[in-house]
């Protein structure tokens, strides 16, 4: 804050001294000198002898919010008694100030930010209803690919304001980020990635940056220039580098587990092979350069391979079509489980009880087409 009144006027104010030649009715009145004084003594009783006008002037409201903001109380009565006078929620001043306050108090943690947040909530549905309307109206499809989620619009409307600029982007990054999607925050990073160095480098921020501009590149944009947005992103992306070996010990115990079991099952059904489910299993994991990880996470592996001494017994040059369609299929399926380090989003319901379609075992099927 620039001062616009010298500190020996500001002193002599607070202390009761001659302020000739002002008038201390007009400093009252005055937005930068009563700042000031605030700022000085920092006594939120000094609003008391503010003028009415100026205890009605916004920007003089959300100094005093910013200013005594750990004192809840003293600010939810600040921000009620200026919503009480300014009841149009059209009105900017009366959005941005729902906003703060649903921010200042901590969101739906807080019982009294409740009001608060259940207008903002509001405002964010109605903008993109809006926004849905309009992209769904626009005929030319290239334009509403350019729009992305809509963040342009939302920042030609509000530009004046980055309260509620932040607010809306918040939301937006909120909802590319969902949890609830198809796949996790977790999982699509290591999709992705093989390691916690090859995130590092490629660089956390890119990462958050360009995963946003999949959906809107003028929300990224503007994340990019408040780049303190992706904050909670990026401690959360932090959790997932912490738990990385954690991560892939279940994962890889998971997948072995359904492949084993997947490979079981088919060589359940008769198909006269001439090979038994252990050497297909050996024969794919050699092939496929797979023994470190099952050496790693499977202790059986190691014992199971000194038991059967079956290295190499698989010549497919004596192999039926049959034979050769189960070896296809047992390759096609390690690849698909073990290619990235995800359960696959095409094996479904893994973990959950299995509806019995046939004799044989309860584990759940891998939903694979087989050829």
């Amino acid at each position: 804050m620039k001062n616009k009144y010298s500190k020996e006027l500001i002193f002599n104010y607070v202390n009761g001294n001659d302020i000739a030649p002002f008038d201390i009715d007009e400093l009252e009145n005055d937005c930068a000198f009563m700042m000031q004084v605030i700022d000085y003594t920092k006594d939120k009783n000094m609003y008391n002898l503010c003028s009415d006008e100026l205890k009605n002037n916004y920007n003089f409201l959300k100094f005093m919010i910013n200013t005594f903001s750990n004192d809840k109380k003293f600010i939810v009565s600040l921000a009620n008694d200026y919503l009480a006078k300014h009841n149009d929620d059209e009105d900017i001043t009366v959005m941005e100030l729902n906003i703060m306050m649903s921010n200042k108090l901590g969101g739906f943690d807080n019982f009294d930010s409740w009001d608060y947040c259940i207008k903002s909530s509001s405002y964010y549905s109605l903008e993109m209803t809006k926004i849905s309307n309009i992209l769904e109206k626009e005929p030319d499809k290239n334009i509403v690919d350019k729009l992305g989620l809509g963040f342009f619009i939302i920042n030609d409307t509000f530009n004046n304001s980055e309260e509620i600029l932040n607010f809306f982007a918040n939301r937006l990054i909120n909802e590319i980020f969902d949890t609830e999607k198809e796949i996790t925050l977790e999982e699509n990073i290591h999709k992705h990635f093989k390691t916690p160095d090859s995130l590092k480098n490629y660089g956390i921020n890119n990462y958050i940056l360009n995963y946003i501009g999949k959906y809107d590149q003028y929300l990224k944009d503007y994340v990019s220039r408040h780049i303190n947005l992706i904050q909670n992103k990026k401690q959360e992306i932090n959790r997932i580098i912490n738990n990385w070996d954690n991560y892939m010990e279940n994962i890889n115990q998971r997948r072995i587990s359904i492949f084993y079991q997947e490979v079981f099952d088919y060589m359940e059904e008769d198909l006269l092979l001439s090979f038994s489910w252990y050497e297909i299993i050996i024969y794919v994991i050699e092939k496929l350069k797979l023994e470190d990880l099952f050496k790693k996470y499977d202790e059986d592996y190691i014992q199971m391979k000194k038991d059967f001494e079956l290295k190499g017994t698989i010549n497919l040059k004596k192999l039926d079509l049959n034979e050769l369609k189960c070896i296809n299929y047992v390759i096609t399926l390690a690849k698909q489980l073990f290619n990235q380090d995800i359960i696959d989003t095409s094996i479904e319901n893994y973990g959950l009880p299995k509806v019995k379609e046939k004799k044989g075992s309860n584990v759940v099927k891998v939903n694979f087409k087989r050829n």
